[in-house]
């Protein structure tokens, strides 16, 4: 059975001229399976490209723009009993396999400015390319889900007399999403092979400008993920990629206010396996595991005032390349994973303050938190490259340049049983600088990480 979803197009664009509030709002969606049973291969491609624009652009008043875009290219659902609301079906099961791909395009904007008032801009994005969502999946033979999602997403406000501010939040952007979002329960399982890859391409941009008041620029990112799945069992071998790439760009200029720049990020990794274990029919993964992984994320962020304090500051909770929880192969496993971190800040005024901060909390190449246990040789390989540079430049004011890391591990691993031989490569690296100057006042800068290591193991067995 083949289902097809053409390519859909939505757009939705506002202009004002009198400096009004404007809201753009898409809500779109290829293909949605809902307690779907087929006897044989099931196959759906799903196409999305959409777009969400807000424009306010005002004169004599204050100017607000919202834009706000859901976008997913193919979701799985549960049937579920209207009255009850238990599942009497579940999301798909098939026979003999299945073929699931998604290809999703959005571009989400926010643009407002304004002479003689003040300016708001604020984009929210949440999209998948294929999402399960209090979810079983049932396949026989073998199935493959390939997902992709390229996002284009920004905000920007610029003010003449008043404030600027501008507002780029992410809640959600994953390739492949089986997770299950709040509800936590999504079951994916296959009787023989599975291949499935995830891949998410970010340009992000969060810009505020004033000349008279103050310029604010955020960026905050909930969870940005290539693939991610709760739970996995597979009756034969499998194989998972993960792909990230991001760009983050966050800049924040005034004339004579302040000038703030800021980014938030809680969850930034290339592919979470959460549990890929059980009992029953299906335990774990039969066969063998091969896990890839390619992650780059890259921060540019800037904050310029002429005559008031300048700020820009950054907070990554986690960023990684492979997550893993509980996992058992009835053979080999094999994991690949390249990570890549650029962090530039620059913050400088000519009157005011000047501050760039930078918090790290937990970054890593491949961290395994539950039990591994494979039946055959367990070999990682984990590149993880992290590049930081500050500068704060002062004038008149005080100039500070922080940075504070947590842990940096290349391979983090809980308790792993291996039946074979255990082969663990890492290359880690840590580029950091901290600059800080001012004419005619103090300066100062540190730079702490208190954790950084190559291989960390709370317990490691081999019988090869």
């Amino acid at each position: 059975m083949t289902a097809t979803s053409p390519t859909t197009e939505q757009a939705q664009q506002a202009v004002a001229q009198t400096g009004a509030g404007v809201v753009s709002s898409v809500n779109a969606k290829a293909i949605e399976i809902k307690g779907l049973n087929v006897g044989d291969t099931f196959i759906a491609p799903a196409s999305l490209t959409t777009e969400a624009k807000a424009i306010s652009n005002g004169v004599a008043g204050n100017g607000s723009a919202l834009s706000e875009l859901h976008a997913f290219g193919l979701t799985l659902e549960d049937l579920a009993d209207e009255s009850t609301g238990e599942a009497v079906r579940s999301a798909l099961s098939t026979g003999t396999g299945a073929n699931l791909s998604s290809t999703v395009k959005v571009t989400a904007e926010s643009s407002s400015s304004s002479v003689d008032g003040s300016t708001s801009a604020r984009t929210q994005v949440d999209t998948a390319g294929v999402q399960a969502d209090q979810a079983r999946v049932e396949l026989g033979g073998t199935a493959t889900v390939a997902a992709s999602v390229v996002l284009d997403a920004g905000a920007t406000a610029s003010a003449v007399s008043d404030s600027a501010n501008a507002y780029l939040g992410i809640s959600q952007a994953s390739g492949l999403d089986f997770s299950g979002g709040d509800s936590g329960d999504v079951r994916f399982e296959v009787d023989n092979n599975f291949i499935a890859s995830g891949v998410v391409s970010a340009d992000l941009l969060s810009a505020a400008e004033s000349a008279a008041d103050d310029a604010n620029a955020t960026a905050e990112i909930n969870r940005l993920l290539g693939a991610d799945v709760e739970q996995l069992l597979v009756g034969g071998s499998s194989r998972i990629d993960g792909n990230t790439n991001v760009t983050l760009g966050i800049s924040s200029t005034s004339q004579t206010g302040a000038s703030s720049s800021v980014a938030n990020a809680a969850t930034i990794l290339g592919l979470n396996l959460q549990e890929a274990a059980g009992s029953g029919d299906l335990n774990g993964v039969g066969g063998a595991l091969l896990l890839n992984n390619k992650s780059d994320l890259n921060l540019g962020q800037t904050s310029t005032s002429s005559s008031g304090d300048s700020t820009a500051s950054a907070e990554f909770n986690t960023v990684g390349g492979i997550n893993l929880g509980d996992v058992d192969t009835g053979a080999q496993l094999v994991a690949n994973t390249n990570t890549t971190v650029n962090l530039d800040q620059s913050a400088q005024s000519s009157g005011g303050d000047v501050e760039v901060a930078t918090q790290v909390n937990n970054i890593y190449g491949l961290q395994q938190e539950g039990l591994l246990e494979t039946g055959g040789s367990t070999t990682i390989t984990s590149n993880l490259e992290v590049e930081s540079k500050r500068v704060a430049q002062a004038v008149a004011g005080a100039a500070s340049s922080d940075y504070i890391g947590a842990d940096q591990v290349g391979i983090s691993l809980g308790v792993q049983e291996s039946a074979g031989n255990v082969q663990l490569i890492v290359n880690n690296f840590l580029g950091s600088e901290s600059l800080a100057s001012s004419v005619l006042a103090t300066a100062s800068s540190q730079d702490v990480q208190a954790f950084i290591a190559g291989i960390e193991a709370e317990s490691l067995s081999s019988a090869g």
